[in-house]
């Protein structure tokens, strides 16, 4: 009895050091994650959910609450005259815009998607006009560029004297990190991934979904993450409303934080057109909270492309976003992104500058 009692000892220390080193390691957690969010997984009991009604109503496990549910719509429209294709565009993103395939782009005829994760470098065609659009959603850009770290995730290789050979080098993937190093034992989002390798399996759905409309039922609240709007009509990535996060429409901006980004934008333009490219822009996705509870926001964006000393043009989603006579119709109710119509109109902007290149 006390060798059994022993054996399962030893097999939940084991499935505790598990977690952990999968938690830890941003690699291994992403090798683990691709896998388990396979649809051919989604039915078994170690399975996850699908998230099809939008992330937070799958993180929250308000699935069933109707109001919060829209699947995504995306119809990738692309507008304007599709002219002779000379454009080798090179799209450095995030999840907003991960999705867009290369035919929503007018006259392009090289796509290359660079979501910013990733390092990899690049050959640029001289034969083309090069064009460089770096996206990011607005809770991203306060942590990702006051530095320039993105240099070291996006290398372009610099021609030979001499070398203006017309064929573009496709992009290489740089060596990664091992699955553990030192570097990832302070990962900031241990918490989160001892939760999804601990507990987040279909077999624990139900009593969650139950817990979680208790919860809404009687008070009103989502759990963990997530926060419901103040209309009650929208569900809110809790680390974008909150008062003190680099990442939230309502955390204090001194005007020294603004500036630092605006210098460190200002570097990477500069070195981006010096590796070659013709035009480098620049494109903010405003948070939810930003245009459906704009109360106390800080002005991030426009903070930052209205200051004197931006260099680097912007693709201002912000400004027909704030002005939209229907900004309700811009966001997924339970998502973290915007929908169809939204995504829309980032295309339109993006496809008006496709269009018209600057010479």
């Amino acid at each position: 009895m006390l060798t059994d009692f022993l054996r399962l000892d030893y097999l939940a220390v084991l499935t505790g050091i598990t977690a952990l080193a999968l938690s830890t390691s941003k690699s291994l957690s992403e090798w683990v994650r691709e896998r388990r969010s396979l649809l051919l997984f989604h039915g078994t009991w170690w399975g996850e959910q699908s998230g099809r009604w939008g992330d937070l109503t799958s993180i929250s496990y308000l699935d069933q609450v109707r109001k919060f549910c829209a699947p995504k719509d995306y119809s990738f429209r692309r507008t304007g005259k599709e002219q002779n294709k000379t454009i080798d565009l090179y799209l450095y993103g995030d999840s907003y815009t991960g999705e867009i395939p290369k035919e929503a782009f007018s006259n392009t005829d090289g796509y290359f998607y660079h979501f910013r994760y990733d390092t990899r470098d690049y050959t640029l065609n001289p034969a083309k006009k090069n064009i460089l659009i770096i996206e990011a959603s607005e809770r991203f850009v306060r942590e990702r560029f006051r530095s320039t770290a993105l240099l070291q995730n996006m290398r372009v290789n610099e021609e030979p004297d001499g070398d203006k050979a017309a064929a573009t080098a496709p992009p290489k993937r740089s060596p990664q990190n091992t699955p553990f190093s030192i570097n990832d034992v302070f990962n900031p989002h241990i918490n989160q991934n001892l939760e999804y390798h601990l507990f987040n399996y279909n077999f624990l759905i139900f009593p969650r979904q139950a817990k979680a409309a208790l919860s809404y039922t009687l008070f009103n609240r989502a759990s963990g993450d997530v926060v419901i709007s103040d209309d009650g009509n929208f569900l809110f990535y809790k680390i974008t409303v909150m008062q003190n996060n680099l990442c939230s429409s309502y955390d204090r901006l001194g005007t020294n934080e603004v500036s630092a980004i605006v210098a460190s934008l200002d570097t990477i333009y500069d070195h981006y057109k010096r590796a070659g490219f013709d035009e480098v822009y620049f494109s903010a996705i405003p948070n939810p909270a930003t245009i459906l509870q704009p109360g106390p926001y800080n002005n991030l964006i426009p903070r930052i492309q209205n200051d004197p000393k931006m260099k680097m043009p912007f693709i201002d989603l912000y400004t027909p976003f704030k002005h939209s006579e229907d900004p309700v119709s811009l966001y997924r109710a339970g998502d973290t992104h915007w929908n169809n119509k939204g995504m829309q109109m980032w295309l339109d902007m993006v496809n008006e500058v496709l269009q018209h290149p600057s010479n």
